[in-house]
């Protein structure tokens, strides 16, 4: 184990390590913008530069404080990538008992009194099968590096070279640190959106994988590919999960999906329990103190909002980061509870507005959602900088990044 001289030397080495990029990151990023000017986009200005470099310094000093808490408690991990490994190796019969699993965890975590449920579907433990195979710590580094792969190949698919800076992004460095999922699920979505128009079926089948991870993500999908007229990507999106779930029942047994089912309304209780992680409206109702039927019209009225975001920018666009803009508002919009770490999900879009040719509005939601700063505020401006251009009429803003 480190000591508390140990991890402020690692610490220290790793913010000079990613100051030291930080020119290079920016180069990257501005190189791209350029690129576009060759289009008949002028080049950034200096307050725009200065913006990027702003962002890029709170976002890293936020990164080493993270870093340096998670490395002052190794060997012992904070990170939820614990409970898929733990919940590959227990019982089916205690994989959705909190108490159980939460114990399970207890000798490799840093605070063993945190409950640590899985809230997953049954159909996840299928993916988290090969787990059972390694020791907890080399599984978690192979966990972590497929995710920052994955994550870097869509990103830079959808962005181009101004991909690196999503790696900078404190949402993106807790997601991958933290071993969450949400990485793999944003680089599925993304390559799934750009695919979507020229290969529907491929795209369907990563939608429906994706959605047997972490089905509560992709809530506004089904609505979105019928407002695209992407029937082939949603009939065989259903047949993907449709199909998972049959292999679920008879490799789990219903016993374990009505465990899951029972278990969701404790899951969601332990998140009320703490609003301030909270990014969705609910967990803002919930923290300026209204009460449960305000709470519940508040998630109504935002979950309405919502569809009309992705029907409206399905309908009108067919450019990937507007559309996966409008899922992920849909998503933050409608959902219970999304913490922190799945501002990540957005993060390409993110850097896409910040960097961009945008408008001023659009460039400080890119801002905001970028350095996870008033995270609840970043959702409502990624949001309201969109609203402009879902009003407009169908088609007319394909190929809207620079506005």
């Amino acid at each position: 184990m480190l000591d508390a001289a140990g991890a402020t030397m690692v610490a220290s080495a790793t913010a000079r390590a990613q100051a030291g990029g930080l020119m290079q990151l920016f180069g990257r990023a501005q190189d791209h913008v350029v690129a576009k000017g060759e289009q008949g986009i002028a080049p950034l200005s200096r307050v725009h530069r200065a913006t990027i470099l702003l962002s890029l310094a709170i976002a890293l000093f936020i990164d080493c404080a993270f870093v340096t808490a998670i490395v002052r408690d190794l060997p012992k991990l904070e990170a939820d990538f614990t409970v898929f490994w733990t919940a590959a190796r227990m019982p089916l019969n205690a994989v959705y008992d909190v108490i159980a699993i939460t114990k399970a965890q207890a000798w490799a975590v840093s605070d063993p009194t945190v409950l640590r449920p899985f809230p997953y579907p049954p159909t996840f433990l299928l993916f988290l099968q090969p787990l059972r195979a390694a020791p907890l710590f080399p599984a978690y580094l192979t966990w972590i590096a497929i995710s920052a792969i994955l994550y870097c190949v869509a990103a830079r698919s959808l962005i181009g070279r101004a991909w690196p800076l999503v790696l900078a992004s404190p949402a993106t460095v807790v997601a991958l640190l933290t071993g969450q999922v949400t990485l793999v699920i944003a680089a599925g979505l993304i390559l799934a959106l750009i695919w979507l128009e020229s290969r529907p079926r491929l795209a369907g089948m990563v939608f429906g994988l994706l959605a047997a991870a972490k089905p509560q993500i992709l809530v506004m999908v089904p609505l979105a590919l019928l407002a695209g007229g992407h029937l082939k990507a949603l009939i065989t999106a259903g047949l993907v999960g449709l199909g998972l779930c049959l292999v679920s029942l008879a490799a789990h047994g219903p016993q374990t999906w009505v465990s899951w089912f029972a278990a969701l309304a404790g899951f969601s209780e332990i998140v009320d329990s703490r609003p301030w992680i909270g990014i969705t409206p609910k967990a803002i109702a919930r923290l300026a103190g209204l009460g449960e039927p305000a709470q519940v019209g508040v998630m109504a009225a935002g979950a309405a909002l919502g569809a009309w975001l992705v029907v409206a920018a399905f309908r009108r666009t067919s450019d990937p980061v507007e559309r996966l803009l409008a899922l992920m508002s849909g998503y933050y919009l409608a959902t219970p509870y999304a913490l922190m770490y799945e501002l990540a999900l957005v993060q390409p879009a993110a850097v896409a507005l910040m960097v961009g040719r945008s408008s001023a509005l659009s460039r400080l939601a890119g801002v905001f959602a970028f350095t996870a700063v008033a995270r609840p505020l970043a959702v409502v401006m990624l949001v309201i900088c969109r609203l402009p251009l879902w009003f407009r009429p169908a088609g007319a803003t394909d190929r809207a990044k620079a506005d």
